[in-house]
C-alpha cells in the first residue's frame, strides 16, 4: 500500500477528511487538539467523507486556504501545534493534507473555551471532548508525573503503620517466592525502601501515604475493584456467575486466580509418579495479563478491571487509554511504559 492508498482508506482513529475548508474553523480544530493529545493524525481537506470520493480543492484557492489552516491552528491552539501542511494530487485533483503530530506538552486545548470546555480526544474515527479526569491525567502525563505517587491526604503515618506495611510486602513476597532458596533471600523493608519506590514521601521528617500506598493496602475510599463474570456461549447475552473482589491489589489479583482455576476446563496429566493439572489457557499467563492490568489501569478514570470467561476465551478489560508514545503496533513489539511507576515498583 503506498501513502496515497492509505490516505483513501476511510477516516479511523488517525484519518479525517473535510469536504472544504469549514467557515467554522472550531469544526476542524477540534479534531486538530484531538489528534494533538492522542497519537497525531491527519486530517484532508477535499475529500467527502460520506462517499469517500476526492472532489479536489479549487486551484486559485488553495495557498490563501493552507496560509488560513496555519494561521488559525497557531492563533486557536494552547500549547502551540505545528502542523506539516502540504498539498497532494490524489485522482488528478488537489487536496490538502494537514498532518498533526503527537504532542508533548499535553493537554492541549481551544484557547477560547480553556482547557476544561476545550480539550479533545481521538476515540476511534471520532473526536470527544476529555472528561475531566481525563484532562488531569493529561497535565499529569505532561509534567512527567504519575497519578499514583500524588500525595494522597495530609495525615501523616504512623512508625507502627510503615512496619506493618514493610512486613505485609515481605510476606507477599515469601508467598510468591518458588524455591527455598528465593524465600530465604527477600529482604527486609523499610521507610527509606518506601520511599525510593514513591510509596511514602517525607515532608518534614514525617512521611505521609501517596495513593499508591492507599490502593495497595486497599485503604482507598475510591477502591476499585476487579469484577468477574462467566458468560454462556461467546457473548455477553447470558451471565452464569459473577464475582467482585475489591480490597488490597495483591489479594484482588490473587482472588481472581482462584476464580479463573474454579471456572476453566481442567485436565491431568502424570509426569513421573506426580499428578499435574492442565488448564485449558496458561495460569501463568493469565496472572501476568491481570497483574498488567492492575499495575497499568489509569485509577483517574472511574471503572472496575472486568474478567469475562466465554466459552472460546477469556477477556480481560482496563481502564484507561494508551499513554503518551505507545501504539499497538509498539505493544506487539514488547514495548512498555508504566502508568503508575509506584504501583509498578511495589509489584
Amino acid at each position: 500500500m503506498n501513502d496515497i492508498d492509505s490516505l483513501l482508506q476511510g477516516e479511523s482513529v488517525n484519518i479525517e477528511y473535510k469536504v472544504a475548508l469549514p467557515q467554522n474553523s472550531e469544526k476542524y480544530i477540534k479534531t486538530v487538539i484531538a489528534f494533538s493529545n492522542t497519537n497525531g493524525g491527519t486530517i484532508i481537506f477535499g475529500i467527502d467523507d460520506q462517499k469517500r470520493e476526492v472532489v479536489g480543492i479549487d486551484d486559485e484557492n488553495i495557498f490563501k486556504i493552507m496560509d488560513a489552516i496555519t494561521n488559525t491552528i497557531e492563533d486557536t491552539c494552547v500549547p502551540k501545534i505545528f502542523p506539516n501542511i502540504s498539498i497532494r494530487n490524489i485522482k488528478d485533483k488537489s487536496v490538502i493534507v494537514v498532518e498533526i503530530p503527537q504532542g508533548h506538552l499535553r493537554p492541549y486545548f481551544i484557547k477560547s473555551k480553556g482547557i476544561q470546555n476545550g480539550t479533545y480526544l481521538r476515540v476511534a474515527g471520532t473526536t470527544r471532548l476529555a472528561e475531566s479526569y481525563t484532562i488531569k491525567d493529561l497535565i499529569l502525563e505532561g509534567e512527567h508525573k504519575c497519578y499514583d505517587s500524588q500525595l494522597s491526604r495530609h495525615t501523616p503515618l504512623t512508625t507502627e503503620k510503615i512496619n506493618d506495611f514493610c512486613i505485609y510486602l515481605k510476606t507477599i513476597a515469601i508467598k510468591y517466592s518458588i524455591t527455598t532458596s528465593e524465600k530465604n533471600s527477600v529482604k527486609d523493608l523499610n521507610a527509606n525502601k518506601l520511599e525510593s519506590w514513591g510509596v511514602i514521601v517525607n515532608q518534614n521528617g514525617e512521611y505521609y501515604p501517596t495513593i499508591a500506598y492507599d490502593l495497595i493496602s486497599g485503604k482507598s475510599k475510591d477502591q476499585p475493584s476487579i469484577q468477574c463474570a462467566v458468560f454462556k456461549g461467546t457473548t455477553r447475552g447470558f451471565f452464569i456467575d459473577k464475582k467482585e473482589f475489591s480490597g488490597p491489589l495483591e489479594s484482588q489479583v490473587d482472588n481472581t486466580m482462584k476464580f479463573l482455576m474454579q471456572k476453566l476446563n481442567c485436565t491431568m496429566k502424570l509426569v513421573g509418579m506426580h499428578r499435574i493439572d492442565v488448564y485449558e489457557l496458561p495460569l501463568d499467563s493469565l496472572r501476568e495479563i491481570i497483574a498488567n492490568a492492575v499495575v497499568h489501569r489509569s485509577y483517574l478514570e472511574p471503572g472496575n478491571i472486568q474478567v469475562a470467561v466465554f466459552d472460546d476465551r477469556v477477556e480481560i478489560t482496563s481502564p484507561g487509554s494508551l499513554l503518551l508514545g505507545i501504539n499497538i503496533p509498539k505493544i506487539k513489539e514488547g514495548f512498555s511504559k508504566l502508568r503508575n511507576r509506584t504501583i509498578g515498583n511495589v509489584f
